[in-house]
């Protein structure tokens, strides 16, 4: 998924998989009006992401959150948001979420297992 100026310009095929919504009902719109990314219960907004990203000039990578699918489903997740540079200026951001539930799902089996 890539950002301009706070608004969605392009949503992939893994994006659209992910999280339930196509692209044409995304692009153009604003990350947060789509995607919900939450942890421990508490929405966070992709500002909080923009604006560590803006603060450090690099890639901000994040664990263990959870996003609501279309559908209503919390995945499980791994974040990351990269600013997207033209000539030593931020042009916008590239985020990359990955689901993360199957291994979390292994993970609590190995625990109940031991």
């Amino acid at each position: 998924m890539r950002i301009a100026q706070g608004d969605i310009i392009a949503f992939n095929k893994a994006a659209e998989h992910a999280s339930g919504f196509a692209a044409a009902n995304v692009i153009g719109k604003k990350v947060d009006e789509v995607l919900s990314f939450t942890e421990k219960q508490e929405v966070i907004p992709f500002s909080v992401y923009s604006q560590q990203t803006d603060a450090m000039m690099k890639k901000v990578k994040e664990e263990g959150l959870h996003l609501m699918a279309k559908d209503g489903q919390r995945i499980v997740l791994g974040l990351t948001v990269t600013p997207l540079l033209f000539e030593t200026q931020k042009r916008g951001f590239l985020i990359t979420f990955y689901d993360k539930s199957k291994e979390q799902e292994l993970e609590e089996m190995k625990l109940d297992f031991v």
